[in-house]
Order: structure tokens, then sequence, then C-alpha cells
């Protein structure tokens, strides 16, 4: 029986991929993904191994901040990248992001928050120009639809860094449960950086 609308869009809240057995006259049984068109690549990541890479090849977006148009926030040589699917952050977002790093013992200023987005292609623009020699931990604040499928430390690799995907704040404020695992990512990040 398939999936009412209101199902989906509650297991798609949730960052459940919902399976319908369908029956197919050549096949037999198969099971299918019900997946809604995805608005951006964001979404559609086919392995976890391959997040690094996809990551560090996505260009970084322009965002108005403060009257300003800026690509990032904060310190460009901080030791802990900060990237986030959207900029600037508002007000609860900002104080559960200010929350989080002070609780692993993190200056909030002393990081550095850039988001995602459309942007140019060129490869000056993308987010390998801001992982820098410097740079030591790379926090990705990801839709469900990734953060699920990552391994349950939620740990991936980068050429010079160490890579922690979390569910987007926005998720967190939302549903309790996915604290836990953001807490265990920070508490990963924590021992890596030796705080």
């Amino acid at each position: 029986m398939p999936y009412t609308a209101r199902q989906l869009a509650g297991l798609e809240a949730l960052g459940v991929t919902p399976w319908i057995l369908r029956e197919s006259l050549q096949t037999g049984a198969t099971k299918t993904a019900v997946t809604q068109s995805a608005t951006s690549e964001l979404e559609t990541i086919s392995a976890p191994e391959n997040l690094g890479s996809w990551l560090l090849s996505q260009p970084v977006a322009q965002f108005k901040f403060r009257g300003k148009s800026l690509e990032l926030l904060g310190r460009e040589d901080a030791e802990v990248l900060l990237v986030m699917p959207s900029l600037p952050l508002s007000e609860t977002a900002g104080r559960l992001l200010n929350d989080m790093l002070r609780s692993i013992n993190l200056d909030p200023r002393s990081t550095c928050m850039v988001a995602l987005g459309e942007g140019s292609l060129l490869p000056e623009s993308t987010l390998t120009h801001r992982v820098h020699a410097g740079t030591r931990a790379v926090l990705f604040f990801s839709t469900p639809h990734i953060s699920n499928d990552m391994r349950a430390d939620h740990y991936f690799e980068l050429p010079s860094a160490h890579g922690f995907c979390l569910p987007e704040l926005h998720t967190l404020q939302q549903t309790p449960q996915l604290k836990r695992q953001a807490w265990n990512s920070l508490k990963a990040l924590q021992d890596r950086l030796g705080r």
C-alpha cells in the first residue's frame, strides 16, 4: 500500500527515506525508494565516502549581513570551518550554535562560517579555497538526507582536515533526538582538536 502525501511529508521531515514494496510483472517484488525531486545536489549525495570530495567542490555562496555582501563570517584563518546550508543564521539558531561550540571549549569568534550556494563554478569560489593549511576541522551542518546516511560517528575524510557532519541547526531545534547524534559528533571533534 503506498504512502499518503502526509505520511511521506512526515517521514521526510524526520529524515527517513521511505520504502514501498512494488509488484512488477517482469521482476517480481522489488524495493523502490520513494524520493521527491531534489531541490539541490546537497540532498542527493550517492555515498558517505564521497562527501568530502563533493563538499570541497561546492561553490561558496554570497549572503547579505549587516548591509554588506559577504562570503564568510569570522576569521579567515580559523582552525575550524563551519559549513552551513545558508547564512545569516536566525537568532535562535545562532544561540544554539554558540552553545554547541562553547560546550566543547571552542570560542565561536575563532571560527569561520561559510554557506554553500549556487554561486559561480570558478575554481577560486569553491570550498577548497576556504580550507587552508591551518584548518584542523570542518563541521558540515547538512540536510537530514545526508546526515542520516552518514556512518555512526558522522566523520568523513578531507585531504588536510577532519570533517564532521551534523544535522542543520533548524532540524536540531525541531528534533530533540538528533541532539544526541550532534553531541557525539561534537565530542569527537573535541577529541580530535585535543581540547
